[in-house]
C-alpha cells in the first residue's frame, strides 16, 4: 500500500504518542493534490486518517518540508469532529475543525453564511466561505493574495473528489442551479452539497488547498512587509 505513495512518505518515521499509540509521519518537500486525494481515500479504507500540517511544523526540515500525519481514526478524531453524524453538522463542529485542524478563525458571520480565515503556507490567509442550510449547503475558497493554484493538479482533484458530491446533490435537489469548482483562478465554489457530505468535503478540500500552488506575486513582500 505504501509503495505507490513513497513520495508522500518521504523521510517517513513511526512515533509513539504520549499514550503509547503509533503515529506514522511523512515529510515531503512537495505534495501533489491529486495523489494526496487518492492516498487519503486508500488510508480511510484501512481505518486511518490523514492530516497535513504546514511546513512550519515539520520536524525534518522546518519551513521546507510538509508534515503528514497518519493516525487511526479514533485518534485523529481528537483533532476534528467525526463525520459519522455529519447530516446534523453544526456551526460549532465546523468552527472547531477550522480552528484545531488549520489554525483558522471566524472573520464574518450572518444567519446562513460564515467566512473563515485560514493561514496559507505562502503567507496571508485564504478565505473559506460556508453556507449551512437544513439540506443543501455550499462551500467556496478564495485564495486571492495568498497562492495561485497550479491548474492541472487542482482541476484533476476537483473532478475526482468534489464534482461527484455536487452532481449527486444536484440530481437529488432537482431545482435551481449548481456550481462545479475549477482549478483555474483564485476562487472556486461548490453547490449544492448535501449537508451529510459537507464536513467530509470541507476537510478534504482545505487539506488539498494547503499543498497546491505557489506564492502569488501579491502575497510577496510589499514595501518590506508581508501581508
Amino acid at each position: 500500500m505504501c509503495l505507490p505513495y513513497h513520495h508522500l512518505l518521504d523521510h517517513g518515521r513511526i512515533w509513539l504518542d504520549q499514550e503509547g499509540r503509533y503515529v506514522l509521519t511523512g515529510e515531503p518537500y512537495e505534495i501533489d493534490g491529486h495523489n494526496l486525494g487518492r492516498f487519503t481515500k486508500d488510508m480511510a479504507a484501512l481505518g486511518l486518517q490523514i492530516s497535513v500540517k504546514p511546513k512550519s511544523e515539520s520536524f525534518w526540515y522546518p519551513g521546507h518540508t510538509f508534515l503528514i500525519l497518519i493516525t487511526r481514526k479514533s485518534l485523529a478524531a481528537r483533532e476534528s469532529p467525526p463525520s459519522a453524524d455529519s447530516g446534523h453538522v453544526s456551526w460549532e463542529a465546523i468552527e472547531e475543525t477550522v480552528r484545531q485542524r488549520w489554525g483558522g478563525s471566524l472573520r464574518y458571520r450572518n444567519s446562513r453564511e460564515r467566512f473563515y480565515g485560514i493561514p496559507s503556507p505562502a503567507g496571508g490567509h485564504m478565505t473559506l466561505e460556508v453556507t449551512l442550510r437544513p439540506r443543501w449547503c455550499s462551500l467556496a475558497v478564495d485564495r486571492w493574495r495568498t497562492t495561485d493554484r497550479h491548474e492541472e493538479p487542482s482541476q484533476a482533484w476537483f473532478e475526482e473528489h468534489a464534482w461527484p458530491v455536487v452532481q449527486k446533490a444536484y440530481k437529488e435537489k432537482r431545482t435551481g442551479y449548481g456550481a462545479l469548482p475549477g482549478g483555474g483562478g483564485s476562487f472556486s465554489s461548490a453547490s449544492p452539497i448535501d449537508r451529510s457530505d459537507l464536513l467530509d468535503l470541507l476537510i478534504a478540500w482545505v487539506d488539498a488547498e494547503l499543498v497546491w500552488g505557489k506564492p502569488a506575486d501579491s502575497a510577496k513582500n510589499v514595501g518590506g512587509a508581508t501581508r
